[in-house]
């Protein structure tokens, strides 16, 4: 949840108030719409992903980090949050770049590594994927 606080402090515009908001109620929904507690283990996976989102985060990593199998881990994450979780560390690593674009100077190539992108490439390719739009025109302000 102190992502989403983080988010929200960030946000700019309703639009991406109401998109914080939407996320955040679907992380804390289950299914069937009642509030669900995380586990430990996803709780201590989502701390993790925070703490070294910016290194190269491998899934055998996380599950010796929480002292589980790889293929439990992957299940309990996707259960609980409804996403999987390279697809998580994508979204998380997007969102620190998204911030980086709005509160910095810096180039494309140097945001991709700070978040945790080898290939710049790779990085512009996944945020155009997850935001429509390329990390240069995000930073200039051509933001839906």
């Amino acid at each position: 949840m102190e992502t989403y606080a983080e988010r929200f402090k960030l946000s700019q515009t309703l639009d991406e108030v109401l998109e914080i908001y939407r996320d955040a109620e679907n992380f804390l929904k289950r299914d069937d719409g009642e509030k669900q507690e995380l586990s430990k283990p996803v709780r201590d996976i989502l701390l993790f992903i925070q703490n070294h989102y910016a290194e190269d985060i491998t899934l055998d990593q996380i599950a010796r980090t929480v002292e589980l199998s790889r293929t439990y881990v992957s299940g309990l994450f996707k259960k609980e949050l409804g996403v999987n979780l390279t697809n998580y560390i994508t979204n998380y690593r997007i969102e620190k770049a998204k911030e980086l674009l709005r509160e910095t100077n810096l180039k494309s190539y140097e945001i991709a590594e700070k978040v945790g992108f080898l290939d710049e490439s790779y990085f512009s390719r996944s945020f155009k994927k997850v935001t429509g739009m390329s990390p240069n025109a995000y930073k200039r302000g051509q933001r839906p």
